[in-house]
Formats: structure tokens, C-alpha cells, sequence
């Protein structure tokens, strides 16, 4: 168990994020008397060292549980469990820390449902908030491309209102576009 994914992520939180992975767990759909949260439980104990001798799975099977079976199995089961439950909760706080991917997972939610005038509304949401504290250099800007290119690859986005966009029109935007003079010159 030494070795294992769970306990190498878990070893990286700080206290306060242990405690706060605690709630989180809490809060979830395990019970106290689960066997996710008795491991967990185990494990916080040890937080953040894990020495070897007390996190071997015979050792923590025989603390969390009295029945006799099959150990690595069961083990095996909670420390995936666990460990998708501690996945799921450092998504949730990154997704929060960082509002700008939460914005653009937000508008994939809405295009992948199809529910394009809620998709629409959020662009120009996006748009009037960067508008307001629009931080200068080469991350923004990228970040403005990458919102238009999520805007103009939608399927339901037309440059004239009213009209759909077919292989006719992106020829004539197209041929527009080679004859009108070059943005950089070089």
C-alpha cells in the first residue's frame, strides 16, 4: 500500500486540504461505518508521513475489520474507491480555483446537451466579465481566442444572423478573405 497511488496523492496535501478531503468525504454518499471511510479514517492518522509497518493492507485490514477473507481484494476495492473519491475532490477544487476552465467546462456541458441559447448566453457572459477586468498579455489573448474558436466551431453558429452556414458560404468567406489585404504584413 506503501506504494500506491492513493497514498503518494495523499502524502501531497497539505493539513488544512486533509481535513478539508474530510468533509468532502463526509459530505458524500458513504456512511461513517463504510469501509472507505473506516480506511480513510486509518489513514489520517498517519497523515502525511505513512510510515510502511502501519499502512501494509494485512495491518490496516486487520484494524478496520474483524471478519477473515480475501484481504488484497477488499483492500484493493477501498483504496480505489478512496483514491476516486480523492480524484473527484481535487477536480472540484481545482475547477474552483481556477474560474476561466470552469467557464470554458461550463460551455462544453452546454454544447455537448445541445442546449445552445443557454451556450450563447454564456459566451457573452464570458465575454462582458473579460471585458470588465481584462488582465493584459499573451494568456488572455490566448483565452479570447480559444473562447471565439469555441463560439465559431459551435454547429449552431452562423456569422449572418438568420442564415446557416454551408460549403457555399465558407467558399465565398474564404475567397473574401484572399483577396482583401493581409493583417501582417512580413
Amino acid at each position: 500500500m506503501d506504494k500506491s497511488k492513493l497514498i503518494e496523492v495523499l502524502k501531497t496535501l497539505p493539513k488544512t486540504e486533509f481535513k478539508e478531503f474530510g468533509k468532502y468525504l463526509e459530505g458524500s454518499s458513504y456512511r461513517k461505518t463504510s469501509g472507505v471511510f473506516l480506511l480513510f479514517n486509518y489513514l489520517k492518522k498517519y497523515h502525511p508521513t505513512y510510515p510502511a509497518n502501519k499502512i501494509e493492507k494485512e495491518v490496516v485490514y486487520k484494524k478496520l475489520f474483524k471478519e477473515s477473507g480475501n484481504i488484497n481484494k477488499r483492500m484493493l476495492d477501498l483504496m480505489s474507491t478512496l483514491y476516486q473519491v480523492l480524484e473527484d475532490f481535487l477536480l472540484k477544487k481545482e475547477l474552483y480555483d481556477s474560474p476561466v476552465d470552469r467557464q470554458f467546462l461550463v460551455l462544453q456541458m452546454f454544447k455537448k446537451r445541445k442546449l445552445d441559447k443557454f451556450f450563447f448566453q454564456k459566451i457573452n457572459q464570458v465575454k462582458k466579465e473579460w471585458e470588465k477586468e481584462t488582465p493584459a498579455g499573451i494568456e488572455q489573448l490566448h483565452k479570447e481566442y480559444i473562447l471565439a474558436k469555441t463560439c465559431f466551431m459551435h454547429p449552431n453558429y452562423s456569422l449572418f444572423p438568420g442564415q446557416e452556414i454551408d460549403q457555399h458560404m465558407l467558399m465565398d468567406i474564404y475567397h473574401i478573405r484572399l483577396n482583401s489585404k493581409p493583417l501582417f504584413v512580413t
